[in-house]
């Protein structure tokens, strides 16, 4: 049997090239000494959040966040585990510029993110120690999805 493109690895980056590949008419073999997310995908937290300070990898994040989101309907109906939660990403005060920066950043790539001000984390986040928090970035369309299914 031959094919047009041998991918190694089989985690989630190997996986999701060759999905694309196939989808395109490429005959495409995947190969991995172990099984199926066996490495790092399979060990992995499924965090997906596109807060990145490089327009790059937070545009890829959040391209892959939809991707995610609507799995279903990308893959004939298999689930990714996908579950929106949002996130917070806090900062002390040395940070503070640079979160604001970020988030606008990201608003200005599509990223739904919030700037929120210490006063306003009580009410967000109630019974968390905020000592030493001066500000938070809430990014709403963050959540996590299960590795192995993705």
């Amino acid at each position: 049997m031959t094919y047009d493109i041998a991918i190694v690895g089989a985690g989630v980056h190997g996986a999701a090239a060759a999905f694309h590949l196939a989808r395109r008419g490429v005959s495409v073999a995947v190969f991995d000494r172990g099984p199926v997310s066996g490495g790092p995908t399979g060990r992995s937290g499924g965090i997906c959040r596109a807060y990145y300070t490089d327009p790059f990898l937070a545009e890829t994040a959040r391209d892959g966040i939809a991707f995610l989101a609507g799995f279903e309907e990308r893959t004939g109906g298999h689930q990714s585990g996908f579950r929106r939660t949002g996130a917070f990403y806090l900062h002390g005060p040395g940070d503070a510029g640079a979160a604001a920066e970020t988030a606008a950043r990201l608003g200005e790539l599509g990223v739904r993110s919030e700037l929120v001000g210490a006063g306003a984390l009580p009410a967000r986040l109630p019974g968390l120690d905020l000592d030493g928090v001066a500000v938070a970035v809430w990014e709403a369309d963050a959540g996590y999805a299960d590795p192995y299914a993705a």
